[in-house]
């Protein structure tokens, strides 16, 4: 069993090539929220007291701003809320959705005056079936489960907030349907920027194989978590931390190795869809003094009809937060549970439903 891992250290050491796959990759918005769990449920979108069929929200979206390299996303997705929540039943509804850009510190509850240039249809109106989300997720978390493909991809600049805005109509059950949700700056961890990902990982039956790791401090503990898509089903993962990136592609490998592999650490075993659900792989003490440190993650699994027998994931420069002090929630909705049509609605600061973005 270890044998692979330890090869995988040595060919570090060979020369470096640059890999230039590509695939499909995921983001989740507010950075953390995809290892934990809001404080709270939402249920303005998809049915609210029992009465409404109807909604509009906004979401605007501050938290990939910082750089010139741009996003082009081509879908979006949410969970449900940890618990139990049994009106949260399979359900239809007529959706649509835009994307623009917006003024993070300029906007407010009229709709329309919060988009910063013409807002692009990326989702047109269509009948959408929405999964049943009665029953809590075995683990908390859940997954990004319902997802929706974009009709038009929207490319985000980076330098503005993003909005995203969806309309809601002719809900089959008004019954309350519930989304994780953060209020009031609830992330209970502080974390760095988000890592970006590093070249595609290996091609499995069910897409690339990707990883999302995030480092966080809890009072003086840094803590690394992983997760993980398309692994080799029902296999052990084991994830490689470096301090550079050897960019090393040996023929046969089916991807670019992107670690020095200093340290190799068990983080679970996949399930039989491939997925590793959020897990905390490390814990160690947090000092100040290390953080902006980056350390270059990369997952690995046994793939006996691979070349070397494994495969590789996705990797990513996760850097050490500099501070355990919590941010503010970088997001604002505007929300309006009655009317499709409705042209403003409640404006909440720092507020969101945690949400996956496909680019």
């Amino acid at each position: 069993m270890k044998k692979p891992f330890l090869c995988l250290a040595c060919l570090c050491l060979a020369a470096a090539t640059v890999f230039g796959q590509t695939s499909r990759r995921y983001l989740v918005s507010p950075p953390g929220a995809e290892f934990e769990e809001g404080l709270a449920a939402s249920a303005v979108q998809f049915g609210f007291n029992n009465i409404h069929i109807q909604s509009r929200t906004q979401q605007i979206d501050n938290s990939f701003v910082g750089t010139n390299v741009p996003f082009m996303f081509q879908g979006i997705g949410w969970r449900r809320d940890g618990r139990s929540r049994p009106s949260s039943i399979k359900r239809t509804a007529e959706l649509e959705m835009v994307m623009s850009h917006a003024d993070f510190a300029a906007v407010g509850p009229n709709f329309a005056k919060n988009y910063k240039d013409v807002p692009r249809p990326v989702f047109t109106r269509k009948k959408v079936i929405l999964p049943d989300w009665s029953r809590a997720p075995k683990i908390a978390p859940a997954s990004f489960d319902l997802i929706l493909p974009f009709d038009i991809f929207f490319i985000y600049n980076r330098k503005d907030a993003m909005l995203y805005e969806l309309v809601v109509r002719n809900l089959s059950s008004p019954q309350a349907y519930h989304m994780d949700f953060y209020r009031d700056n609830q992330l209970n961890h502080a974390f760095a920027d988000w890592p970006a990902p590093i070249d595609a990982g290996c091609q499995m039956s069910r897409g690339r194989m990707l990883q999302s790791c995030l480092l966080r401090v809890s009072g003086s503990t840094l803590e690394m978590m992983f997760r993980l898509w398309n692994t080799p089903a029902s296999t052990p993962v084991h994830a490689l931390l470096g301090t550079t990136d050897p960019r090393i592609n040996l023929p046969g490998l089916c991807a670019t190795l992107h670690s020095n592999s200093l340290v190799t650490l068990p983080v679970r075993t996949s399930t039989a869809a491939g997925l590793v659900d959020p897990t905390k792989v490390a814990s160690v003490p947090w000092k100040s003094w290390y953080g902006g440190a980056t350390l270059y993650t990369q997952c690995v699994a046994l793939h006996p009809s691979l070349p070397y027998g494994v495969a590789l994931s996705s990797a990513q420069g996760c850097v050490v937060p500099k501070t355990n002090t919590r941010k503010t929630l970088p997001t604002h909705m505007v929300w309006n549970y009655r009317s499709a049509a409705a042209t403003g609605g409640f404006f909440d600061r720092s507020t969101c439903i945690p949400t996956l973005f496909v680019w």
